[in-house]
């Protein structure tokens, strides 16, 4: 989904920006894709699009003129026969087959839930392990589109057992871009995991000292040795306070927002 951006200082082409992302997402399938094929493919994209009576032009999105309703928008599997129709880019074609068939067929279609809800949920869990990498791109893709269609608006964005997607370098890479833009666009992203250290290991930290370094409050709760420690140094935590970290009961936990450290209790109510 695309917004018009008239919130947003940016008047960059949507389009070239899809060229850019749908050229990333398949490299995740063609790793050895050459920088011939690269224009190609590009330019095949362009070619889909154009059916569409989509161009670079923000304003050949909208299907009427008052900005109310989008043209149809193009899936995957004609960009596949795009591919597949021309020599040149067979290659391509044949490889991109797989997100329209089997275990990758989901992603061949539109959107067939609400996202225009206040609140909604992208589960990565039941997704088959060739199609992991493909499927987080893509959840970290829409997740960012939307926070940065609108900077008027508040948004939160909660990425729960974080250490899957640090694992993950193109989920690593768009959790550090987002923890370090998030502000800009009015957002607040919260990363939660229950193993710091797993990611702290990670590239010898590179991400998570990032991540974490983007985070104005860290909020610790109870957690194993080896993960207080993996925290402390970057947290500049006190032996006091590693000592009361691991002796934590459930609720308790520790807050920490720049130089200020405050215990905190969390009471649940009977309901």
């Amino acid at each position: 989904r695309i917004i018009d951006g008239s919130n947003s200082a940016e008047n960059s082409s949507y389009l070239e920006e899809k060229l850019a992302t749908l050229t990333e997402f398949l490299e995740l399938l063609i790793p050895d894709m050459s920088v011939v094929e690269k224009q190609l493919l590009t330019e095949a994209i362009l070619r889909v699009y154009k059916k569409k009576g989509i161009t670079r032009d923000n304003n050949s999105l909208w299907a009427d003129k008052a900005h109310t309703q989008y043209k149809e928008m193009p899936i995957l599997s004609e960009l596949v026969d795009e591919l597949l129709s021309r020599p040149e880019t067979a290659r391509l074609g044949n490889a991109s087959k797989v997100l329209t068939i089997g275990n990758g067929s989901h992603f061949n279609g539109k959107t067939n839930v609400n996202v225009d809800n206040d609140f909604f949920v992208i589960g990565l869990e039941n997704n088959k392990k060739d199609m992991l990498g493909p499927t987080i791109y893509m959840a970290m893709d829409y997740c960012w589109s939307k926070i940065k269609e609108d900077r008027t608006k508040n948004k939160f964005l909660f990425i729960d057992e974080w250490w899957k997607l640090a694992f993950n370098p193109i989920a690593a890479n768009k959790s550090l871009e987002i923890s370090k833009l998030a502000r800009a666009y009015n957002a607040t992203c919260i990363f939660a995991t229950q193993n710091p250290s797993d990611i702290m290991a990670v590239e010898n930290g590179k991400y998570g000292n990032a991540v974490l370094g983007n985070c104005a409050t860290k909020l610790l709760l109870k957690m194993e040795d080896k993960d207080i420690y993996s925290l402390a140094e970057m947290i500049e935590l006190t032996e006091n306070e590693i000592s009361a970290i691991s002796r934590f009961k459930s609720g308790q936990g520790l807050m920490v927002a720049g130089e200020s450290r405050i215990r905190i209790q969390f009471t649940p109510s009977e309901t």
